[in-house]
């Protein structure tokens, strides 16, 4: 990776794609051998897809969630941006 970045001569990105072909290297190592950006393009989903697993799988096992690591609703509403939402709705719903 770095043989090649060098040869551009130009800023580059590395695609960080887990389990894809190119070695998944830390923010630090990329700037060290001259990347000027990465993206991780499937962190979230694979993330996500983990956690569906375990959250799925607890209630297959057990038929219960209490086990279950869960965000808590509040917190994902607001990180979601449900408040404005909701604010939206306020402000234009029809009596």
């Amino acid at each position: 990776m770095e043989m090649i970045n060098n040869g551009i001569g130009a800023p580059t990105l590395a695609n960080m794609v887990s389990g894809g072909m190119t070695p998944i290297l830390s923010s630090k190592r990329l700037a060290d051998i001259g990347y000027a950006i990465a993206i991780h393009p499937t962190l979230g989903f694979l993330a996500v897809g983990e956690a569906l697993k375990a959250a799925y799988g607890e209630l297959a096992d057990t038929g219960d969630i209490a086990g279950a690591r869960l965000d808590d609703f509040g917190d994902f509403s607001r990180m979601m941006g449900f408040e404005d939402v909701w604010a939206f709705d306020k402000k234009w719903a029809e009596d």
